[in-house]
């Protein structure tokens, strides 16, 4: 069975929460900040949880965004430093040799070149 979690970032006091679906005393809180991430149901080489709006470095040392693509249906691949401005996607990617390194919210300086 699929796993269902969700993150929120909070920037009133820059702090990341996370939750499941069963979690509904905060929900109304969570969702009212508009920056709620899908856990993808992916793990990284270290068995870290991959959420959507994680930066990811793969095997060649290059960063990648990790968003939701409503056209192709599915979780789609970024690179960081033409974030959502291309269709450059890695032909190949080995999920068991990408590694979470941040996130867009806490990490956005890893947004650049």
């Amino acid at each position: 069975m699929r796993e269902i979690k969700f993150r929120a970032w909070d920037d009133r006091d820059n702090s990341m929460w996370k939750f499941d679906l069963l979690e509904t005393r905060t929900l109304g809180d969570i969702i009212a900040l508009g920056f709620v991430m899908q856990y993808t149901g992916l793990k990284d080489k270290r068995q870290k949880e991959i959420y959507e709006g994680d930066l990811v470095k793969d095997g060649k040392g290059e960063k990648w965004i990790i968003e939701w693509c409503d056209q192709e249906v599915g979780w789609r691949l970024y690179k960081t430093f033409i974030y959502k401005n291309t269709t450059d996607v890695p032909s190949v990617v080995d999920f068991l040799d990408i590694e979470v390194i941040g996130n867009v919210y806490e990490n956005p300086e890893l947004l650049e070149k």
